[in-house]
């Protein structure tokens, strides 16, 4: 979540293909934002301890908001570090609705905002029957982190089903189908991009 009063900081974790891309979107959207990008740094994957170097440069930098690609224990530390220095600042990150997350955040969690691909208050009857399905079948409700691992093995699924799987899958063939799949679920229409194969979805902003 970006802050329209000018001031954002990205801390991200190296070697996640997904955090460098958080990096990248944040700095090439700022001019259309309408904020400025006053920081960036990437961390190495579950090796820090200490946050305590990375909120003190979110300080010094002025940030007033913090968007992160981080993840388990680092986004937990983050968190924890944010709160036992009282910074202030907005925060965005996925993963928020994993156990154990908010409970670690603290109090300062409360207006934190959770960037997803699946929200349960959204998609009415169709989100609670496959939240319910999934309780029933494995014991606890979906985070967000698994019901889009099911979009994607229904997505999976509709391009085998343009293959011909009788003997050794074409890989070739499957990614043309995967090109041309498009398909409904509750959160919306998901689709793959033939250009670079990135996943099309809608993206479901939430605050805690």
């Amino acid at each position: 979540m970006t802050s329209m009063s000018g001031l954002s900081a990205s801390i991200s974790a190296s070697g996640v293909s997904s955090s460098k891309t958080t990096t990248a979107s944040t700095e090439a959207s700022a001019a259309g934002g309408g904020y400025a990008v006053v920081d960036t740094v990437l961390h190495e994957t579950n090796k820090s301890q200490d946050f305590g170097p990375y909120v003190a440069r979110m300080k010094s930098a002025g940030a007033d908001t913090v968007i992160t690609g981080s993840w388990g224990n680092d986004l937990i530390l983050m968190m924890k570090e944010i709160d036992r220095t009282g910074l202030d600042v907005s925060f965005a990150a996925m993963f928020l609705d994993l156990p154990g997350m908010i409970e670690n955040a603290g109090p300062s969690s409360a207006g934190y905002f959770a960037v997803e691909t699946a929200n349960r208050e959204v998609g009415g009857e169709a989100t609670e029957k496959l939240y319910a399905d999934y309780a029933a079948k494995l014991g606890h409700t979906p985070s967000s982190s698994e019901v889009r691992t099911i979009f994607g093995m229904w997505a999976l699924q509709a391009a085998l089903e343009q293959v011909d799987v009788s003997g050794t899958l074409n890989v070739t063939d499957l990614a043309k189908a995967l090109e041309a799949v498009s398909i409904d679920t509750p959160m919306g229409k998901i689709a793959v991009r033939a250009e670079d194969h990135q996943g099309a979805l809608p993206l479901i902003v939430s605050q805690v």
